[in-house]
């Protein structure tokens, strides 16, 4: 594993640049944008944290990786290995991402390795929204959090293309206009080279993951009135992992295909409507060997269609009416062995879902905003096993105060339902069933200060939040403490509270900083029991300190300092399994209560040093950056591993040992555009 760790130590974003403003920015420090900074009825009622794409394209991410940039932001909970991240003590799988308003589902290469890399290639997209509570009814389907991506879609004057290396990807991207600049094309091709430099250094019994992606966009612009864009995502992963003890291979390989067509009609300036075709096919096999794998095969077919309405008053929208509905058909096929244990479960069903919100600026000073989700579902296994599913219904209310120039004071209150679908069927708890909806109910009240409060405008911006949510009917699992560890309980509720501050300035017309300061606390409960224990992702303190310095024309300089306690774990203890007086094996066994125990602290300074040049016909940019610049031994978890004399043919000893994050690792990248 300590090889491993040193291949995934490549996978790694780096120092964040925080802030605010969009406005009077030299380029190469484009700020984080929080909006709103101004009061509106569209956004008005919860506080939605924006980035465009010159703005994550500053930060020093592995690959631009877009869906890393969102660990600039207090509450956010991530590691060095995964683009994956937590929420505000929610679970991975709490986070919704939408692009182009389409739901991706498992959008991450390197899945055995954490979700090293996400699908979407950061030159694709425009801006970037998360919502990390008390999001309105039109965003469902999750307990935590709304990451909302959306695709450019300008028209190019010219054909254009992109080219970009780093120390794990080549990025390919060609676009251009179509009959007569009334529509454009776009394809983008990326493919993760890591596979041939461990082949040209002849590194043998390493990993070998190999992961593409491919983005196909067309857009054409009917009429003034009338839209229509086809979009298609390949993504591709086939991965062999070598154990330590290298007696047998870990084999996996995943496909996740999406096709979609939208179609937007403005019926007016206050009315316009959207419609949505999609299709979707993905694969997941993992082998380890002959009784250990795990296949999966999933298809998905349906449709969507949106409407807005506006109702203006001198010039100003007072109201404002979201409705829409979705409907999806899927089948999933499992087939799943762990020695003697076998689940094979056909399944399909249908998914019915609707929404209506309506926000209302009351005054220049209040806006409401109220709305109602409604979802149903209808599965069925081949077994014809019972599915207790029915209807699930999520009231969202949220309301906004500016009682002051510069201040804005927020309230939100809502239930979400996220459903346990065909794709995520917990067969390995030995279940054939498709639980009911998990619940969190939201309770958000949050304050915006601006410059505009004391007269120095865009000098600062403060936001904070306070939150409480509370989880029920939660299937994820939790297993017994014992030798065996094989009897698992299902929590079936849960606590997250906290509060989020960031806090950004502009020092100087080319000097900016930043400083995040987070607390959270997050607990779950055992059915049927008294036993309460922190969930895995209980995070009680952290902070984010950012410095951004523009220094010369085309050069620029970030800094990122951060800290946070570690997260809950449950100890191990290292068993020996002996046969005919040899150690054979060692056995991981839970010793004591569980998430008892905390991993140490962890806390990281990292720098990337950017440079960019550009005329006419071609633009340059490359990035130097070192991560972990001090060399602090951060703790990822503790695992048992087994103690091998050097012809790795006998096993010595069996210890517990701390697996590490990232040591000191220089990193660089180049991108021309022509």
């Amino acid at each position: 594993m300590k090889f491993v760790a040193q291949i995934l130590s490549y996978f790694m974003c780096a120092c964040l640049g925080l802030q605010p403003w969009a406005s009077d920015i030299p380029i190469g420090l484009p700020p984080i944008t929080v909006t709103p900074s101004q009061f509106t009825i569209q956004s008005g009622t919860i506080l939605n944290q924006r980035l465009s794409k010159t703005e994550i394209q500053s930060f020093p991410l592995v690959d631009n990786d877009i869906l890393r940039a969102a660990q600039v932001f207090p509450g956010v909970v991530s590691h060095d290995y995964s683009a994956r991240f937590n929420v505000r003590g929610g679970e991975r799988d709490e986070v919704l991402v939408r692009l182009d308003g389409m739901e991706l589902r498992e959008p991450f290469h390197l899945r055995d390795f954490g979700g090293a890399i996400s699908i979407i290639d950061l030159n694709l997209i425009q801006q970037f929204d998360l919502m990390m509570g008390g999001f309105p009814a039109k965003y469902g389907d999750t307990m935590s959090s709304v990451v909302e991506i959306k695709t450019d879609r300008s028209i190019p004057e010219k054909s254009v293309g992109l080219i970009s290396l780093d120390l794990l990807n080549a990025t390919a991207q060609l676009e251009g206009p179509i009959g007569g600049h009334t529509g454009s094309w776009l394809l983008s091709a990326r493919r993760g080279y890591f596979d041939l430099l461990l082949d040209l250094i002849e590194a043998e019994d390493v990993p070998r993951p190999t992961y593409a992606d491919l983005f196909g966009k067309l857009y054409w612009e009917l009429s003034d009135e009338n839209q229509i864009t086809l979009n298609a995502i390949f993504a591709l992963d086939n991965n062999q992992m070598i154990p330590e003890e290298m007696n047998s291979k870990l084999t996996s390989e995943y496909t996740n295909n999406l096709f979609w067509g939208q179609f937007r009609r403005t019926h007016s300036s206050k009315f316009w409507t959207q419609a949505y075709m999609f299709s979707g096919f993905q694969t997941h096999d993992r082998r380890y060997d002959y009784n250990r794998y795990d296949e999966r095969e999933f298809t998905f077919v349906g449709g969507k269609i949106e409407s807005t309405y506006l109702q203006a008053k001198d010039s100003a929208i007072n109201h404002q009416l979201d409705a829409g509905l979705e409907w999806r058909w899927t089948e999933s096929i499992y087939d799943y062995r762990l020695r003697q244990s076998i689940q094979q479960i056909n399944a399909e069903g249908w998914d019915f879902k609707a929404y209506l919100q309506h926000e209302w600026q009351i005054s220049p000073y209040v806006a409401l905003n109220t709305g109602a989700r409604g979802l149903y579902r209808k599965y069925q296994t081949k077994s014809n096993e019972p599915n207790p599913l029915g209807f699930d219904l999520s009231p969202r209310l949220g309301l906004a105060l500016r009682p002051y120039r510069g201040m804005v004071i927020r309230l939100a209150w809502g239930k979400y339902h996220q459903p346990v679908s065909l794709t995520s069927i917990p067969i390995a708890r030995y279940s054939r069933l498709v639980n009911p909806s998990e619940v969190a109910s939201h309770y958000i009240a949050g304050v915006e200060l601006s410059g505009d409060l004391v007269g120095v405008y865009d000098k600062f911006l403060v936001t904070g939040e306070l939150y409480r949510k509370k989880y029920d009917n939660l299937v994820g699992e939790v297993e017994d403490l014992g030798r065996k560890s094989q009897n698992l309980r299902y929590p079936n509720r849960g606590l997250a509270i906290g509060g989020d501050v960031l806090f950004s300035s502009l020092v100087a017309k080319r000097l900016k900083v930043s400083l995040g300061y987070s607390y959270g606390k997050a607990q779950a409960s055992l059915a049927n029991t008294d036993t309460s224990y922190f969930r895995d992702y209980d995070q009680r303190h952290s902070v984010l300190a950012n410095l951004g310095w523009l220094f010369s024309d085309g050069w620029c300089l970030h800094t990122t300092w951060s800290f946070h306690t570690g997260r809950p774990y449950t100890e191990l203890r290292a068993e020996p399994i002996w046969l005919n007086g040899q150690l054979k094996d060692c056995e991981s066994v839970f010793h004591g209560p569980i998430n008892a125990s905390r991993l140490p602290n962890y806390h990281s300074l990292d720098l990337r040093l950017t440079r960019t040049k550009s005329n006419q016909k071609l633009s340059l940019s490359w990035y130097v950056q070192v991560l972990n610049l001090y060399n602090h031994q951060n703790v990822h978890e503790y695992a048992v591993t087994a103690v091998y004399r050097d012809d790795q043919n006998l096993i010595l000893d069996c210890q517990v040992e701390a697996e590490p994050l990232l040591p000191v690792l220089p990193l660089f990248g180049a991108e021309v555009r022509f």
